[in-house]
């Protein structure tokens, strides 16, 4: 059985922001379509809904800039 070789100057940063940048779509979409369905067809907007919403934020406020400089 042969060792494969490990190149370790390789850089994936750019997958792992397309990945990072997909995920956060893809939850602010949902959040989204939760948040217009409680409001608009249901009428009734919870306190669950409002910590959703924030965690959502919260979310895109710290991933970003740590990943902006955290590649080299």
């Amino acid at each position: 059985m042969m060792a494969e070789s490990v190149d370790l100057t390789e850089n994936r940063q750019t997958e792992v922001l397309v990945v990072a940048w997909v995920m956060t779509g893809a939850a602010v979409m949902t959040v989204g379509i939760k948040l217009f369905a409680r409001a608009r067809i249901v009428h009734v907007v919870g306190w669950d809904d409002f910590f959703i919403f924030l965690s959502l934020v919260w979310s895109c406020c710290t991933a970003f800039p740590s990943n902006k400089s955290g590649f080299s």
